[in-house]
């Protein structure tokens, strides 16, 4: 049983670090080129694609929250 939760806990713990890197990866790319999102006008691409970005990442971080909670 031990072996079957940790491994849930586990998956579910790397998805959320995946997601967060990708939410870095997209914050560190706008902010090196803000100049260009500026010039190009694509300011309201770049905030849906973090909104998009940062839900994903909080939804993977609750989920192995209650995973974690779950095995308790």
């Amino acid at each position: 049983a031990f072996w079957w939760i940790s491994r849930h806990v586990h998956d579910a713990s790397r998805l959320a670090l995946e997601r967060f890197g990708h939410l870095n990866d997209h914050v560190q790319e706008t902010l090196s080129g803000v100049r260009t999102v500026r010039a190009l006008g694509l300011q309201a691409r770049s905030e849906a694609q973090f909104s998009a970005l940062a839900s994903g990442a909080a939804q993977a971080s609750q989920r192995t929250r209650r995973r974690g909670l779950a095995s308790r």
